[in-house]
């Protein structure tokens, strides 16, 4: 059996012609190269290397083995960066994040990262759309996301690979201070008159609800950052779809969540976890997933 330790000894002695070059390359001694190559020698029963003072040259059996220690420690380099490659991919939990509930739910992952430290962690927020489709890529371990059926439909049936985190809801709302908030009762026209600042996944739903009482939809802007509609909310006259979680509760202070029944849409937002164990990260997911199983009560009780 030839061994690699061995064979590394006399490629690099066969590439510099020298087994004091070899050696020094290598960070061992003279003796351990020549070892290494009388012992190849022996194993071939074939003479390798013809030594003079100053080099040392192939014989004809020398080069044929050079040719394949040279193939060998190329393909032994190109497998290490491999393998290299798979256990950084494997090691990382990549974490996918509806960015609307960014503000949510980051306090959760922190303090995972906090009590597992040896879990090297890949985390990305992006449009729940794209969480999903890359979820359905294999590109996540985990997803938080609002919760849906095979037909696209928003669902509080649970997938065996999802654990629920909190319900929440697509409501009406306005300033604190806004006209409609002091009204006993409006009608679909009375909304009508306001423009609205509404999520582009929205306006279609909400402009056909308009028509078929033959009214307009007044768009002032559309936009998916929580934050940014409560700002704007609290110094114009504007209405504003939003879900009530995607605010933190200094987004909240000031603004009015109308009760509008044909606006309303309820959901729930989950952790869902990658099934297939030859993707990604096995065990970063087997934490996670106990992680959320002792800290999800305390989670919902503080933060939403």
């Amino acid at each position: 059996m030839i061994y690699s330790i061995y064979l590394k000894h006399f490629y690099y002695a066969a590439r510099f012609q020298s087994i004091r070059k070899a050696a020094r390359y290598c960070d061992v001694t003279q003796p351990a190269v020549s070892r290494s190559v009388r012992i190849l020698e022996e194993e071939l029963q074939v003479p390798l290397l013809v030594r003079t003072k100053n080099s040392s040259q192939l014989t004809e059996y020398g080069q044929s083995l050079f040719k394949f220690a040279e193939r060998y420690q190329k393909q032994s380099q190109a497998i290490r960066k491999s393998f290299l490659e798979m256990k950084e991919r494997v090691g990382a939990l990549r974490i996918g994040i509806n960015k609307h509930y960014e503000q949510a739910l980051l306090p959760l992952v922190e303090q995972f990262m906090r009590e597992e430290s040896e879990i090297s962690v890949e985390l990305k927020f992006a449009d729940g759309e794209e969480i999903r489709e890359g979820f359905e890529k294999h590109s996540f371990d985990v997803v938080f996301v609002i919760n849906y059926d095979p037909l696209e439909r928003a669902s509080y049936f649970l997938e065996s690979n999802s654990k629920y985190l909190f319900e929440d809801k697509i409501r009406l709302c306005c300033a604190s201070g806004h006209p409609l908030v002091s009204a006993k009762k409006f009608s679909l026209s009375d909304i009508a008159r306001y423009q609205f600042l509404i999520p582009s996944f929205y306006v279609e739903p909400i402009k056909e609800q308009f028509e078929a009482s033959n009214l307009n939809l007044k768009v002032r802007a559309t936009m998916n950052h929580g934050k940014l509609v409560s700002n704007l909310l609290k110094t114009s006259d504007c209405l504003a779809i939003l879900a009530t979680k995607t605010l933190s509760r200094e987004d909240r202070a000031g603004i009015h969540f109308l009760e509008t029944p044909q606006f309303n849409r309820e959901f729930v937002v989950v952790a869902k976890f990658l099934e297939q164990s030859n993707f990604g990260s096995p065990r970063g997911r087997q934490l996670f997933w106990k992680f959320l199983e002792n800290h999800r009560e305390d989670f919902l009780s503080s933060a939403i």
